[in-house]
């Protein structure tokens, strides 16, 4: 690896390492369809069908409403990629908290801080005794004056009813809901840098002339951004599209001390379709297949220095290429990401050559790419 690639690689690190490390949660007044999956009998604790995959995360507030209006309003306080559960803290309309309703729920801040201690619910409290105690590390919940008489303190559960309560919603008595993965539908725009590793074969010709054969096999780098889409419900959301530039150079000498070094630079665009988890998801593994395809210029440099002979020519040529493969992505939930690509890589060449006819050569065959991003 010379040096030159590893400034380059330095350089994407120190600009990597210096990003912001960006939380995640669901924009405030974003609405979701959800289903009731389960509800227990004080109608204080849903299971629901919606989760970290849609951008719910821990201590989200959510007004549930129909239609007719608002019928509820609760906070997250177990999530996992497809369900959360909630508490419910103030109820409007508790006939219509069902299970398999189908219901809107509607990111919303916290409601501000009452005064009055006896009339304070907090997340935590959920599992304290007694559950009304004030906990000054954790926003607290007011209890709504003209909906005192549906939720005070004579309903609350206490804390082994509230455990029973959150163990009959989940299945099969599940303990394992914690946040595993999630999906980071607000961060759309990759950054991202790959090095390659190629096995390529390589076919000359000039017109009227003999044809030649042989191998290339060498590292480079690419440097790319890369745009999703946020809206699950829309065709284009599996997609992904990239722009991206590409540089590579090789050196090859002989035993009689001739040496051929080749310098390639290529720009192009690329489409991914993402396949098994989310693209957009973080904490799991995002298989995609893609395709890209671009222009570029090349050069070459033949140096041949012997005892008898000492010469140095130099070729300029154009070179467009196109490249078809099969990958994977893994991010972490601040947006630092890796991925790996396995795809088949080809590249035509033409150089015009004074006083000679023009060569051409093609250059193909698979190649290994590994790299890292980061998205916001």
């Amino acid at each position: 690896m010379n040096e030159k690639l590893i400034f380059r690689i330095n350089i994407f690190i120190l600009i990597m390492g210096a990003m912001p490390f960006l939380s995640y949660a669901l924009d405030l007044d974003e609405v979701l369809t959800l289903r009731i999956l389960s509800v227990s009998e004080s109608k204080k604790t849903l299971l629901i069908n919606r989760g970290l995959e849609d951008g719910l995360v821990v201590d989200n507030h959510a007004k549930f409403f129909l239609t007719t209006g608002v019928i509820a309003r609760g906070v997250v306080i177990k999530a996992s990629p497809t369900r959360s559960i909630w508490s419910i803290y103030r109820l409007v309309a508790p006939a219509q908290i069902l299970k398999d309703k189908v219901l809107n729920l509607k990111v919303s801040s916290a409601v501000k801080l009452t005064k009055d201690p006896s009339r304070i619910l907090t997340p935590k409290s959920f599992f304290a005794s007694p559950p009304t105690r004030l906990q000054e590390h954790y926003n607290g919940i007011p209890l709504s004056a003209n909906n005192s008489s549906e939720y005070n303190d004579k309903n609350i559960a206490n804390r082994e009813d509230r455990e029973k309560e959150l163990q009959a919603l989940l299945p099969n008595g599940t303990k394992n809901f914690g946040q595993t993965g999630g999906l980071q539908l607000n961060k759309t725009i990759e950054v991202f840098a790959t090095l390659h590793f190629n096995g390529l074969s390589t076919s000359t010709n000039q017109e009227g002339g003999e044809s030649f054969s042989g191998n290339q096999a060498f590292s480079d780098i690419t440097l790319g951004l890369e745009k999703y889409f946020k809206k699950r419900d829309h065709f284009l959301h599996r997609f992904s599209f990239l722009a991206f530039i590409h540089r590579g150079s090789a050196e090859l000498g002989d035993l009689d001390n001739d040496t051929i070094s080749q310098t390639v630079f290529e720009y192009g665009l690329g489409v991914s379709w993402h396949w098994g988890n989310d693209p957009l998801a973080f904490g799991r593994p995002i298989g995609f297949w893609h395709f890209s395809a671009g222009l570029g210029t090349t050069s070459e440099e033949v140096t041949i220095d012997r005892t008898s002979l000492s010469t140095a020519d130099s070729f300029e040529g154009t070179a467009n290429f196109f490249s078809l493969g099969l990958g994977a992505k893994y991010y972490m939930a601040f947006g630092m990401g890796a991925r790996i690509l396995l795809d088949y890589y080809r590249r035509g060449e033409t150089y015009e050559v004074e006083n000679a006819a023009a060569f051409t050569r093609t250059v193909s065959g698979p190649r290994l790419q590994v790299g890292l991003s980061y998205r916001w």
